[in-house]
């Protein structure tokens, strides 16, 4: 199977992480879109290619990095998906799908001048608005110019949403559910050392507290029933806005604390945002991590459930309540009864365990792939039809990589790259008892196999250079620890010159690697790679970069 190259505009971190990873697993390439602050003024680091939710889809991309920063740096969001001529080619010429999420006006405008296939990526909406059919009328889109194309994808991240839909807009169903990884959240139920406390979800206060009355009737009810037990409001607000609301409210907090609050809480209560067609991920979450999960019947928990054959009496069983008023009384009967608590977190585990499953989800996208393979085949052909010149590197390009620019240029000169400026998939960094990075560390049976150098390089005058690896080893080892190369893309990766790493003493080791660089790879994008193989534990202390010639 051709790999589709897909372009994924969905700028949601935990959907990023999730999602991106089965898309490559199951046979795409993957390029994420920067995504824009009005979507993500909680996501500090959503574009820290080092940050643990960062998904590593460089690696099985296979465009010239250049071609990829600059796909990436076309401002689809805020241009809401209108193009100059130059951009629209360019992305057709090199884009087999592009994911677009829950806008209609951006996927239109998208479906102007997109030749590849456009998927919509819907997540649902509350009840202010009752489906993406309103939002076409209300934003005076015609959905013949939206869905009207053969290649226009309908792909939901819940199945009943399409059942308020124009069947125009739900054509060529492409069904992704919802998932979460466990080994992502990191706790799991404390169950009978848990605390006496309900967590919750109300994200966004400061706008969906004043727009959605349903939501705010619904969540005074929950503060006014539960004044007398202690709860805690996750969620993405600002506390100091959120306060003047219910000063439960946590406010944005990271991840570990985000997790553990609600491993460490007696029960998770969801009450969504008052519609059947809208679905957080924090449940799921919750019922991942063993939590009891207390939620209404008007959700797309419960709703998603139905969908798939569940009846609403086997629901209540595993926790849901018609009512603010059912929930209390199942909380305050059961706050302290871990037998029915437990009984219920099993029965969400095997239920909704089912429903939201990544093994399921990687089949539907494995099957989808599959089916645009003829039109994957003939535009890979049209791809390369067209010569394509060395790719000069810009200095905007690789946003967010440690990449080194200024390169030795005359004989005899050198560069260190520090610790902190090489960059690697595998291994933690080390520290000296001033907090100074001293190293990375990979061991074996603890790391993973992978990438402990993976650095871009820019311009490099033609001559030979010398890479030289510094590694520190506790104990001799004959053996084999991996390979150092150096590669240039044009348009594929090719590797110059690489070498095999082992016999190590104990003690500093010196890796040399000369590569000789030629006029016509001058401006190229190169890469210098150390692919540790697991065999044996050592530490990477810096990396020096001489021209010798």
């Amino acid at each position: 199977m051709l790999s589709p190259r897909v372009y994924w505009l969905c700028p949601h971190e935990t959907l990023r992480y999730e999602e991106v990873p089965l898309l490559i697993e199951a046979g795409a390439e993957v390029i994420p879109n920067y995504g824009h602050q009005i979507f993500l003024k909680y996501y500090k680091d959503y574009n820290n290619e080092d940050h643990k939710l960062y998904p590593p889809w460089r690696k099985k991309c296979t465009l010239p990095s250049n071609i990829v920063e600059k796909i990436r740096e076309i401002k689809l969001w805020e241009k809401k998906g209108e193009v100059t001529d130059e951009e629209a080619q360019l992305i057709n010429r090199w884009i087999d799908v592009i994911f677009v999420a829950t806008y209609p006006d951006i996927l239109e405008n998208i479906s102007k001048w997109y030749q590849g296939y456009t998927v919509f990526r819907a997540f649902g909406w509350n009840d202010g608005i009752t489906s993406y059919t309103e939002v076409t009328k209300r934003l005076k889109i015609d959905i013949n110019d939206l869905a009207g194309r053969d290649k226009y994808v309908w792909c939901p991240i819940l199945n009943s949403l399409g059942e308020r839909e124009d069947f125009r807009l739900v054509t060529n169903k492409f069904y992704l559910n919802a998932f979460v990884s466990s080994e992502r959240l990191g706790y799991k139920w404390k169950g009978k050392d848990s605390k006496l406390l309900i967590s919750t979800l109300a994200s966004n206060l400061d706008s969906y507290y004043e727009e959605n009355l349903i939501f705010r009737n619904m969540f005074q009810s929950f503060i006014e029933k539960f004044k007398h037990i202690p709860f805690l409001v996750l969620g993405k607000n600002s506390k100091n806005t959120a306060e003047e609301v219910c000063d439960k409210v946590l406010g944005y907090v990271d991840d570990n604390v985000f997790y553990s609050t609600i491993a460490e809480s007696r029960v998770f209560v969801y009450f969504g945002l008052g519609s059947n067609y809208h679905l957080h991920f924090t449940p799921i979450e919750a019922i991942s991590m063993g939590v009891p999960v207390v939620f209404l019947k008007e959700s797309g928990l419960a709703q998603e459930a139905r969908n798939y054959g569940i009846n609403n009496e086997e629901l209540k069983k595993i926790g849901m309540c018609s009512s603010m008023d059912e929930i209390e009384k199942l909380i305050f009967e059961n706050i302290n009864n871990f037998d029915r608590l437990e009984e219920i977190a099993y029965g969400q585990s095997k239920v909704f365990g089912k429903i939201f499953s990544r093994k399921a989800a990687l089949l539907k996208a494995k099957k989808f792939f599959i089916e645009i393979q003829p039109y994957i085949k003939e535009h890979r052909k049209i791809e390369y039809k067209k010569p394509i010149d060395f790719i000069k590197l810009e200095s905007k390009a690789l946003q967010g990589l440690s990449i080194q620019n200024d390169l030795p240029s005359h004989r005899g000169e050198r560069i260190i790259f520090s610790i902190e400026e090489v960059n690697g998939v595998v291994g933690k960094l080390v520290y000296d008892y001033k907090g100074r990075f001293i190293a990375r560390r990979v061991e074996k049976n603890l790391d993973s196999p992978g990438l402990i150098i993976a650095n871009y390089l820019g311009r490099m005058e033609p001559g030979e250079y010398a890479f030289t690896v510094e590694l520190n080893n506790f104990s001799e080892y004959k053996g084999s620890i991996g390979d150092l190369s150096v590669g240039v893309w044009n348009p594929q990766f090719k590797v110059i010159s690489s070498q095999n790493v082992s016999n190590l003493k104990a003690g500093r080791n010196i890796v040399r690697l000369v590569v000789s660089i030629s006029s016509e790879s001058s401006d190229a994008v190169k890469e210098i790679n150390f692919l540790w193989n697991g065999a044996h534990t050592c530490e990477l202390s810096r990396v020096i970069v001489e021209k010798v010639r």
